[in-house]
């Protein structure tokens, strides 16, 4: 397996150069457990607490006021891209995940540290297992979308961000 991977700071740099500074917020989840797994409306709370406390952070207001509405008419959601990072033995941080989630007042987000054994990807799995990676769980960088509504304009962004990240061949 060939990997490219790129640095964090790699990674924030390219994703600046892409997306522009204004657009770039590297998170903590530092001190929130978002190792559980978010399907069926996880109400863990931590996960709520982290998503409170970011969605404040990005877009100056409380989550609880957003309304769950319709992701057809562009309501509702708070959409945005990310990437998660995996640690190696020297403890050297790379980016190796990147995906699409949003914020609302009945769910927190899906970003979450999944067990790379149950739902990673086979080159996940690999980078993780071979290689002795391991998840960074400290911080996670957010792509903010121009139009926060977008779901459409979200994915572009992951679509985007899958060409900056290094894949793992």
């Amino acid at each position: 397996m060939s990997m490219k991977l790129k640095t964090m700071e790699e990674v924030k740099a390219k994703l600046i150069e892409e997306f522009s500074i204004n657009r770039i917020f590297t998170v903590s989840t530092k001190e929130y457990d978002l190792s559980t797994n978010p399907k069926g409306r996880n109400s863990k709370k931590d996960r709520r607490n982290w998503a409170d406390a970011i969605f404040k952070e990005l877009y100056n207001k409380d989550r609880c006021v957003v309304e769950k509405k319709s992701r057809c008419l562009g309501t509702g959601e708070y959409n945005f891209s990310y990437v998660k990072f995996a640690m190696n033995k020297d403890n050297e941080i790379f980016g190796v995940v990147h995906g699409k989630s949003s914020f609302h007042c009945l769910y927190p987000s899906d970003v979450w540290f999944y067990d790379v054994n149950e739902g990673g990807k086979d080159k996940v799995r690999k980078l993780f297992g071979e290689r002795g990676f391991s998840w960074y769980t400290d911080e996670i960088i957010i792509i903010k979308n121009d139009n926060e509504l977008s779901y459409k304009e979200a994915y572009n962004n992951e679509k985007r961000v899958k060409a900056i990240l290094a894949t793992l061949d």
